[in-house]
């Protein structure tokens, strides 16, 4: 069986990689996450979280006072500011977008798009630069990567990529991601969903091989799984793989062909406006959308246009072993209401979520839509909590969560 990465951003949860037979999850609290990823992406670790001592509380004032000229107080935003600020943390210069700060941590959104977060007191030398946040040019970060990565690696553009691969590849990878993204934008805008540009390149990175890959994945501490293939970082803003052909093919990539698919429309989504990286996704909304994209008929729909080529196969067969054996009246309102489904029944939660996701986009397209721009227009760092969830879904869908239910399985009956 060809085991996949999978990401699974969710503010103030988990971000996962999970082998499709759901056998390991690596996952840590982003909350917890106490290190600086600066614009080269290279990892300053920090201590832990802990009540901040009186050095903390003044630079913390500082900060408030430089953000938004306001006294020695407590500041969180409910909606992130637009201007630019920067700050040295270590021995690193930061430029970017203060997204939410208080006496215990700054979040900063870089100008690559990638972002960090550090406490108060790590930080000196601040300084407000804009009142507008602008993002680097791609000069300026394809001249990031070539130092991030060096020599060995090229840097290919596109329309809305820059892709770091094995040098001599470019025809092998860049037109891939580009070509996704298309197919992204196309399903989108004949469901009536008006998708964002992007405000900084996407980025991609493919690895000669596992090693390099895992030993990039493995900087923050949480090494990926040894069956993982690729994942989508919502904190770098960043695509990571690896060439399973050892360079060997200039044609083939069905190997590792629904990972690139599910964590580039993982990027695209979280970068277009039909979800957000600062707020609580629903996890089944997440892994449904990009689940729905594997399948050749939606990421391929110039060459597969039958309606059975919309079929995710392998979380069909996974939602039907669920419905067999696990399957409780309610489990359509659990799965909108909690993400511990994928927890308790990893398989079982990614085949309902495709399933649900695919009922909704084929017979309710339009209020699909809407839900997710609901979701994506909440407002940073905060709870989303088990009733809002269902009152935003309830409020699309209607209340009887019971008879969609019905409907819904009736549905997928008629899948083939």
């Amino acid at each position: 069986m060809k085991l996949h990465g999978r990401s699974a951003p969710w503010w103030g949860t988990q971000l996962s990689i999970l082998t499709l037979d759901g056998r390991q999850i690596r996952g840590f609290s982003l909350r917890e996450k106490t290190h600086v990823r600066g614009a080269n992406g290279h990892v300053q670790r920090s201590p832990s979280h802990r009540i901040l001592n009186g050095v903390s509380w003044w630079a913390s004032a500082l900060i408030a006072a430089l953000l938004v000229g306001l006294g020695p107080a407590r500041v969180s935003l409910a909606k992130p500011a637009n201007f630019m600020v920067q700050v040295r943390v270590g021995n690193k210069l930061l430029e970017g977008r203060p997204l939410s700060w208080s006496k215990q941590r700054v979040y900063l959104l870089s100008r690559d798009g990638q972002l960090v977060n550090f406490r108060p007191k790590e930080a000196h030398d601040y300084r407000r630069l804009s009142t507008q946040f602008r993002s680097y040019g791609t000069g300026k970060i394809r001249s990031q990567l070539y130092k991030e990565f060096g020599r060995q690696f090229d840097v290919t553009g596109t329309g809305h990529y820059l892709v770091v691969h094995p040098r001599g590849q470019k025809d092998l990878w860049a037109d891939r991601f580009e070509r996704l993204y298309r197919s992204f934008y196309h399903y989108f805008q004949v469901r009536g969903f008006d998708l964002k540009d992007p405000q900084y390149p996407l980025i991609a990175i493919v690895f000669h091989d596992r090693s390099d890959y895992r030993s990039y994945a493995s900087k923050d501490g949480s090494p990926p799984s040894p069956n993982t293939l690729g994942h989508y970082d919502d904190w770098t803003n960043r695509i990571a793989l690896f060439d399973v052909t050892g360079g060997k093919s200039t044609r083939d990539w069905s190997t590792n062909a629904e990972t690139i698919i599910h964590e580039a429309t993982h990027q695209t989504a979280f970068n277009t406006g039909v979800h957000t990286r600062f707020a609580g996704v629903p996890r089944w909304l997440c892994e449904g959308l990009a689940t729905q994209f594997e399948a050749p008929g939606v990421w391929d729909w110039h060459a597969h246009r039958m309606d059975r080529d919309r079929v995710n196969r392998r979380q069909l067969e996974a939602f039907r072993d669920c419905l067999a054996h696990r399957w409780e009246s309610g489990t359509l309102a659990n799965l909108v209401a909690s993400d511990a489904k994928f927890r308790s029944d990893p398989a079982g939660a990614y085949g309902t979520s495709w399933a649900l996701s695919h009922f909704l986009s084929e017979t309710r397209p339009r209020r699909y839509s809407k839900l997710l721009a609901v979701t994506a227009a909440r407002p940073p760092f905060q709870p989303y909590t088990a009733d809002q969830r269902s009152v935003d879904f309830k409020k699309i869908f209607g209340d009887n969560l019971k008879m969609l239910e019905i409907k819904f399985l009736r549905y997928m009956k008629t899948v083939k």
